[in-house]
């Protein structure tokens, strides 16, 4: 036998369909969690690969470590993702290859990372420790080992960080 329940009668949902509708705040009519404009000061990452604009609109982090090295990430609400290990933060140009300023490119199913022979530039543009916030630029050529495609990524940085 089957026990009846009035929070399982069609007019009990009825009832509460139609009170949260009415209470349904007019703010959010206008909302629109998607826009054309990527991040914000202080919490943006986003780059051109082979000439296609991206952007970390899912997720930024960043933290930096009391020796002053930085992990930064981006994710895309593609999947698509950067990594950038900053060895120091130092104002100026800093080398990236296998062994300096490790940069990850995750698009497409394959990593790309960079190589000897074709070493790019990390720019770290300012650095406000107080306000914890770096501001760098990334422009390097990275390759798949798996597939041996490369990809071309310029990438902005502008976030602020967690210190470790």
């Amino acid at each position: 036998m089957e026990r009846y329940s009035p929070l399982t009668s069609p007019a009990f949902i009825l009832l509460t369909t139609l009170l949260i509708a009415a209470c349904h705040p007019k703010e959010l009519d206008d909302f629109n969690p998607m826009s054309n404009s990527c991040g914000q000061e202080g919490n943006r990452i986003s780059a051109v690969v082979d000439g296609d604009s991206w952007c970390a609109n899912a997720s930024v982090t960043a933290i930096v470590s009391d020796d002053q090295a930085a992990i930064l990430t981006g994710v895309g609400l593609t999947g698509a993702a950067i990594t950038v290990q900053v060895d120091s933060i130092a104002y100026g140009d800093h080398p990236i290859n296998e062994a300096d300023n490790a940069v990850l490119w995750m698009g497409g199913g394959q990593n790309f990372t960079p190589r000897n022979d074709h070493p790019g530039i990390l720019t770290i543009l300012s650095h406000d420790p107080a306000a914890r916030r770096l501001c760098a630029r990334v422009t390097v050529t990275l390759f798949s080992e798996t597939s041996g495609q490369q990809r071309e990524v310029v990438a902005d940085l502008d976030v602020t960080y967690a210190q470790e």
